[in-house]
Order: structure tokens, then sequence, then C-alpha cells
């Protein structure tokens, strides 16, 4: 018997409209259900929903939101597993992730958006993998 689970859903924070829709593309061809939003009191709004993910540009409309949208979003949802996307250098102060919790994984855009897909997936994989990916599929993979 094989169980119809509900997709797994992934909030993507971005304001660059053509990255959103790549992103949500590579999410959505993942198996994921996405919600997009562009602003960061449209993210906080999605704080009550249960999302397996959320994928967070930390520079949003020339205001570093990021870091606060991450410390909501993890005020809510302790653990709740991150992918950063920022143009900023690992060592940028804008780019600073520390006291934000974990798991978080980084990608530089837009470069490094091609890996969004793993990037996801391997953030997931402490909190999800061995509990609920076992009755998940990636769309492809369904009949």
């Amino acid at each position: 018997m094989k169980l119809d689970a509900s997709p797994l859903v992934a909030l993507i924070v971005e304001d660059e409209a053509m990255i959103a829709l790549v992103m949500d593309d590579l999410l959505l061809a993942e198996g994921f259900e996405t919600i997009r939003v562009a602003t960061e009191e449209a993210a906080k709004a999605q704080a009550g929903k249960e999302l397996a993910v959320a994928v967070v540009d930390l520079l949003l409309a020339k205001d570093i939101a990021g870091q606060r949208i991450i410390a909501f979003l993890r005020s809510q949802s302790p653990g709740l597993p991150i992918v950063v996307v920022t143009g900023y250098a690992h060592d940028a102060e804008q780019a600073d992730l520390r006291g934000l919790g974990g798991p978080t994984i980084r990608l530089h855009k837009p470069a490094h958006i091609d890996q969004l897909a793993t990037a996801v997936w391997d953030v997931l994989h402490p909190r999800y993998l061995a509990a609920q990916l076992t009755h998940r599929e990636r769309k492809e993979d369904r009949i």
C-alpha cells in the first residue's frame, strides 16, 4: 500500500521576480509545494504554516531583511531548515548569520542558484529524511 502524503512546503522569500520563478520551478520539479513572497511582512505572515524549509534572500528591496525574517521564522518554528541565498561574500558583514540557529545552508546568487534543489535536500536531511521522505516522491517519479 502506498501512502499519498501531501508535498513538503517550501517558502521562497525573494524579491527578484526572475530568480524567484527559477527557484519556484526548481522546487516544484522536486515535488515541493511552494509559497513565493517578496517582502518581509509577507514572509512573516507565512510563519504559522507547516513549512518544511524556507529559502530566504538576505537583501529585499535594498533592505537587509533576511536576518530578521530568519529570526522570526525560527522563533515560530525552531530548527526550521533554511537555505540563504545572497550576493554578498561569505565574510561580508551583511551576510552574518551568527545567532540565527540552524540548520542553514548558504548559496551565492545568481551563480549557484542551479544548486538550490541539492541545497534544500541537504538542509532537510537531518530533520526529515528518515522520518518523512520515505513516503514522498519527486513529481517526475510519480506515475
